[in-house]
């Protein structure tokens, strides 16, 4: 697929990937490791990748046969990839579960074609709301994430297994500011967004937020 028309059909893809738009290499290889109900992996192979799933959730991994999805039901390890494989590698979401990180970065910089792309995100340990609430910062989500990571940290596991860090920013959600007031003051019914003065303190946090680069989310690509 020529260059040009790649980035034109890019613009269509849904903005929750706005940070995660990988270079475009003809016949390209892409795994999205955690790849749900494969909606991501659909978009990509739009767009002329050739693209595997890793997925540990049975409803998930129907979803995905049933669009001829090539996924495999299991963890990373699991699925024994074969080294040098894939252009792009993302797992968004994902690290913050993983029991084992060291051993999950290192099979993520194994199956990495040299000159590849690997795109995580992950909530921020560094993050201002987490600073300011705590234990009431959304994004926590004991127990479900086992361990969260600052930028500082993230980079330093890849670079451990040979990747180098070409882009990293912060995003910041509404969801997160909000549910966390609702944490801080016990709100059980009334939803966040409809009541003004927390839509108006969102917006002043998500500012303060990326201006002090400590928003919620790491968004990171690394190389090979």
């Amino acid at each position: 697929m020529p260059t040009g028309l790649y980035k034109f059909l890019s613009l269509m893809v849904s903005p929750f990937y706005q940070f995660e738009k990988p270079q475009y290499v003809e016949n390209g290889t892409l795994l999205d490791v955690g790849c749900g109900n494969g909606r991501y992996l659909l978009t990509m192979r739009s767009l002329g990748w050739r693209v595997q799933g890793v997925e540990l959730s049975e409803d998930g991994l129907k979803v995905c046969h049933s669009a001829d999805l090539n996924v495999h039901h299991g963890d990373l390890l699991s699925a024994s990839l074969a080294s040098d494989s894939f252009d792009v590698i993302t797992a968004r979401h994902l690290i913050e579960h993983v029991p084992a990180p060291h051993s999950f970065m290192e099979e993520l910089a194994r199956i990495l074609k040299p000159g590849g792309q690997l795109i995580i995100e992950t909530p921020n340990s560094d993050a201002l709301g987490r600073a300011c609430l705590g234990p009431k910062w959304f994004a926590n989500e004991v127990p479900r994430h086992l361990i969260l990571f600052s930028s500082t940290s993230l980079l330093a596991l890849a670079q451990k297994y040979g990747l180098k860090n070409s882009s990293l920013s912060y995003s910041t959600s509404p969801k997160i500011i909000l549910n966390s007031v609702d944490y801080v003051i016990g709100n059980r019914g009334e939803p966040s967004n409809k009541i003004s003065w927390r839509r108006k303190l969102s917006r002043i946090y998500i500012w303060l937020a990326q201006y002090t680069k400590r928003g919620d989310i790491i968004h990171t690509v690394f190389t090979k």
